[in-house]
């Protein structure tokens, strides 16, 4: 609420955040007592990585930068990477746990998962030269932004892989 004195607005943000990425962390740390299964402990800690990875990127975006800051654009941009790759090693945690016999994923199935999301990811990052996933404003004092086909990509991979992966 921006209607609290901006100390106290600082505080209560950087706390939040900072009781997420506890718990992550904390999360994270646990599955090394609970998983037996090697792969699927490396898949777990793989998403708890990406999770404190997105709350950082969060943290330092509504923490140190403005809107309009090329900073704080590349912070919102790093969002994606969790949000493409998540579903994605949530995929290939559901392969491996459907693998009775134990034996590792072939290579190529991590190249079918991860490829869509890397390019995907890269084209995110990349959008202040093409504008393919939004459309930047920088009118006068406002931002504004509106979204492009990339971004529509991104959520249709981001639900789809969700889904094949609970399926």
């Amino acid at each position: 609420d921006y209607s609290m004195p901006e100390f106290y607005h600082a505080l209560f943000s950087l706390s939040a955040h900072v009781i997420f990425i506890t718990l992550v962390i904390v999360w994270g740390a646990s599955l090394k007592h609970r998983m037996v299964r090697r792969d699927l402990l490396i898949f777990l800690l793989t998403i708890a990585f990406l999770m404190f990875f997105f709350l950082v990127a969060r943290m330092i975006k509504y923490g140190l930068c403005r809107d309009t800051d090329t900073l704080g654009r590349y912070m919102w941009y790093s969002y994606y990477v969790a949000q493409c790759f998540i579903p994605s090693t949530l995929l290939l945690f559901s392969l491996s746990l459907e693998n009775k016999n134990g034996k590792p994923l072939e290579n190529y199935v991590y190249a079918v998962v991860y490829l869509p999301a890397l390019i995907l990811v890269a084209l995110i990052y990349s959008n202040d030269l093409h504008e393919w996933a939004f459309k930047l404003d920088f009118s006068a004092d406002s931002f504004s932004y509106s979204h492009r086909p990339v971004f529509y990509m991104a959520i249709l991979w981001e639900f789809g892989v969700t889904a094949a992966s609970l399926g």
